[in-house]
């Protein structure tokens, strides 16, 4: 296909809902804008219509009572900016010349001549990049794996859900009634408060009871979601097990179950540890949130030290790591920077060495040192 030249009075970049919005005015002033919106790509979540298009309920916008999907918004947004007489072109900007008029934008298919140009590219997702975050059918986006916990968090498929978290402390008796002789009256065991919502097994296998024990206790539970519970009488009544249950564990599977069990937990997933580059971008971000400066050269300094040592990246560790140099500079005073010494002193201190003011073990002797820094190892 030939490069065509257009020329426009007016072009917009971006299809949310500012771009329609500047659309719907200019095109009512008779300037025939041009609006240009982001291909459809799976992967970078963009779509015609903004991030909007990967929203479902919007409940703040005004004029909607019941609420409106994202999508239908935007269509209407659409419709309203076509009838005042706006063209859409569906194309990636390559290259912009803005240092004169007419401005010149180059897509693949067009050169296009601006007299105005009106840059409503709104904001985007950061995403890690990682398999499964993408939009159905390649991944789980929009469907369990979300952006924004703020946006969602108060959707009605999450509000008002009980989610019940059980850890460490869980014996066989909490997963009955508990009757109470002096106020007459039971409390419910864990699984039966969570019913209508979620149930989670954190740390699944460091439990009081034996996970042996627990999956005995729930096998009928698990695959007939009923359960039976004993009053202090001795009768047995039934009641539903309606909630997603959700064991949580860094054990390996085959030493907490056998097949038949396994088969009635439903699916499994495996969190696996962090790629380089995703390590890298969790650093940055958490970086970022604590106002500290990451560079190459520190990055590079803390993912050599992984190499040295043959460990295994976690998705925690650079929450963690920051933290404690966090702690290391207010402490010391100095400001808040990504120093190989401050980096090492972290470090040691997280993966298993404690901070000592002891005089310090050689091979050869005990020396005994003052420290500068009373942080140091």
């Amino acid at each position: 296909m030939a490069i065509q030249t257009l020329d426009k009075e007016v072009v917009i970049i971006g299809s949310g809902p500012a771009g329609l919005t500047a659309a719907i005015y200019s095109a009512r002033a008779n300037l025939k804008p041009l609006l240009i919106d982001a291909p459809v790509d799976a992967h970078k979540q963009t779509a015609p219509g903004g991030q909007l298009m990967i929203t479902t309920d919007v409940e703040n916008y005004p004029g909607f009572s019941e609420g409106i999907q994202g999508p239908d918004l935007m269509v209407e947004f659409r419709k309203q900016a076509e009838r005042f007489g706006t063209d859409f072109l569906e194309e990636w900007i390559t290259e912009v010349d803005l240092s004169e008029r007419p401005f010149i934008l180059r897509t693949e298919n067009y050169i296009i001549n601006a007299q105005t140009l009106i840059i409503a590219t709104g904001a985007s997702a950061k995403w890690l990049g990682i398999p499964g975050e993408a939009k159905v059918p390649d991944g789980f986006g929009g469907h369990g794996v979300s952006a924004c916990a703020t946006c969602d968090g108060p959707l009605p498929a999450f509000r008002n859900k009980t989610l019940v978290v059980v850890g460490g402390e869980l014996t066989l008796e909490n997963a009955d009634l508990t009757w109470s002789e002096a106020a007459k009256f039971y409390e419910a065991p864990f699984q039966m408060k969570s019913n209508g919502g979620t149930l989670v097994i954190d740390d699944f296998g460091r439990q009081r009871v034996a996970p042996q024990d627990l999956l005995n206790r729930w096998i009928v539970p698990l695959e007939r979601r009923v359960d039976y519970l004993a009053l202090h009488t001795g009768k047995k009544i039934e009641v539903p097990f309606e909630q997603l249950v959700v064991f949580s564990t860094n054990l390996d599977e085959k030493d907490l179950a056998d097949q038949a069990f396994l088969r009635r937990m439903g699916y499994r997933a495996r969190v696996e540890p962090p790629t380089a580059r995703a390590y890298t971008e969790i650093f940055k971000r958490q970086a970022y949130n604590r106002g500290i400066q990451c560079d190459e050269p520190a990055l590079n300094h803390v993912l050599n030290k992984y190499r040295i040592e043959h460990r295994q990246m976690k998705g925690c560790e650079p929450r963690d790591l920051l933290d404690r140099i966090t702690d290391i500079c207010l402490f010391d005073g100095h400001s808040l920077a990504l120093s190989p010494e401050v980096i090492d002193v972290a470090w040691r201190n997280y993966f298993g060495a404690s901070h000592s003011f002891a005089p310090v073990a050689t091979q050869e002797t005990m020396i005994e040192r003052t420290l500068a820094d009373p942080l140091e190892l």
